[in-house]
């Protein structure tokens, strides 16, 4: 029989000391507080190893939406994911099954939503990932040194570097730098990146990202954020945007007469200023001699557009301009952001359209509207109609947590002070008995159909609120007109 080798207690306590040292070092995880509206609304947790896998997972809930997704990641020597694997669900609870691969040079990616494949190498935007992926893009891209990343599954992204600033919570400091990549948006995308390239922050009103215990770093961030976004959109205005001292004529243009829902042949219209100074059949129209002309022969000129129903952002602005959009009725926003925005488009300072704001008013509670006023009492619904009305608004829009009871007496308030009242029809009521306490509209068609099904929608305030409706009844006045 061998014989066994006996080793000391002390060595073997010793032994698995370092082996469990040694694990422990290489796993890093960081965690991230998600805020909706300065509250807490969910969390990320991002594990890392040092061969390179990142274990993440993070969900949050907006109003009774909100995704929950674990996701799994392999990085490759470029900081690019060569396996992705994502499951979960999605902000409106639809499945998640997301998965990319690198394999014989060629990435392959499936979802519920797409398959295909492209040849490698290349960085993999996944639908549904965590805010540590888009850290690995930076990563990626700091090591392309300034060259562009093609993106599966397709484009190309690049990155710039916009500042860095050390700061300190908790008797604490740590330097962070804000990275904005182009090429996944409209706009670039921002974020800001520990000197670990780990992710730190994605600042903002009215969602943030921020790492645990530094949650109160959010103002400031956000405060070089908008300084970087009111630079680009300076730049842009003074790139792009005209403002001619003497008249614009357009002539030979088909023009459409929105009054009478018609169009008109060979019309010329000739702008001075800020005001159209004559309008009619190209004959008939003598154009200034200093005019500027523009030939509209075989085009058609329409009035500017109304959007209705937004909730403008800086991006909003120059869009909605090179779509035609001149004017937007913006239903709910940050007080102080509107007034940022509304500000610098009507100064020149960017690009964007002529503002028309509707104030939100909300009951608090876990469905709260993410921005806006609050009032739990009458008092509260009174102070807040008073001040959007001193503020300049047109228009009030109340919210689905709102306490039914408190909507007759703003109504009357609001109606005073020469506002309009609109919204979700709040928890509680029917949308006749909204119109009926003298709202002057209602918001979302889904609304009218809830009215209708008060008995089987206990809770308007969750999601049901767009999913009832499908279970609704055929029509029987439908059915009997057949």
């Amino acid at each position: 029989m061998r014989k066994l080798r006996l080793i000391p207690l002390s060595a073997f306590v010793f032994a698995v000391s370092l082996i469990w040292n040694s694990n422990a070092a290489a796993l890093q995880t960081l965690r991230y507080t998600i805020q909706s509206n300065g509250k807490v609304a969910g969390s990320e947790v991002d594990t890392y190893t040092a061969d390179g896998h990142v274990d993440s997972t993070f969900e949050f809930n907006d109003r009774g939406r909100g995704p929950k997704i674990a996701a799994h990641y392999v990085l490759g020597a470029d900081e690019s994911p060569v396996r992705t694997d994502i499951t979960g669900n999605d902000y409106l609870k639809a499945p998640v099954d997301e998965h990319f691969a690198v394999e014989a040079g060629v990435g392959r990616w499936k979802s519920t939503s797409e398959n295909g494949q492209a040849p490698a190498p290349g960085f993999y935007i996944s639908n549904n990932g965590s805010a540590a992926e888009s850290a690995f893009l930076v990563s990626a891209l700091l090591k392309a040194k300034n060259a562009p990343v093609k993106l599966f599954p397709a484009g190309e992204a690049r990155l710039e570097r916009m500042t860095d600033v050390t700061v300190e919570s908790h008797g604490q400091k740590i330097h962070v730098t804000e990275y904005a990549i182009t090429g996944l948006a409209f706009e670039p995308q921002t974020l800001w990146l520990d000197d670990d390239q780990h992710f730190f922050a994605s600042p903002g009103k009215w969602f943030a990202f921020l790492r645990e215990g530094w949650e109160d770093t959010n103002d400031q961030l956000y405060a070089l954020d908008r300084k970087a976004i009111d630079r680009r959109y300076a730049r842009l205005a003074h790139e792009l945007a005209q403002h001619p001292s003497h008249s614009v004529a357009i002539e030979h243009v088909r023009l459409f007469d929105s009054e009478q829902a018609t169009t008109r042949e060979d019309q010329t219209v000739v702008v001075q200023g800020e005001r159209i100074s004559m309008a009619g059949p190209s004959a008939s129209i003598n154009v200034p001699k200093d005019a500027e002309v523009i030939d509209g022969a075989g085009k058609t000129l329409v009035p500017g557009l109304f959007d209705m129903h937004a909730h403008l952002q800086a991006l909003d602005g120059i869009l909605n301009i090179a779509s035609g959009v001149t004017a937007a009725r913006d239903m709910g926003n940050d007080i102080d952001e509107l007034k940022h925005l509304q500000d610098q488009w009507e100064s020149g300072a960017a690009i964007g359209p002529r503002v028309w704001k509707s104030g939100f008013i909300d009951g608090r509670g876990p469905f709260q509207a993410p921005t806006g006023l609050y009032a739990d009492t009458a008092e509260e619904a009174q102070a807040a109609v008073n001040r959007y009305a001193d503020l300049g608004y047109v228009q009030i829009k109340l919210y689905s947590s709102l306490k039914p009871e408190f909507v007759p007496g703003i109504v009357k308030t609001a109606h005073a002070r020469g506002l309009r009242v609109s919204g979700h029809i709040p928890n509680g009521m029917i949308a006749s008995q909204f119109v009926e306490d003298g709202a002057d509209e209602i918001q979302h068609i889904n609304f009218i159909f809830l009215n209708f099904l008060a008995e089987k929608v206990k809770d308007t305030r969750t999601p049901e609120r767009f999913t009832a409706g499908e279970r609704m009844p055929q029509c029987s006045i439908c059915n009997r007109s057949k």
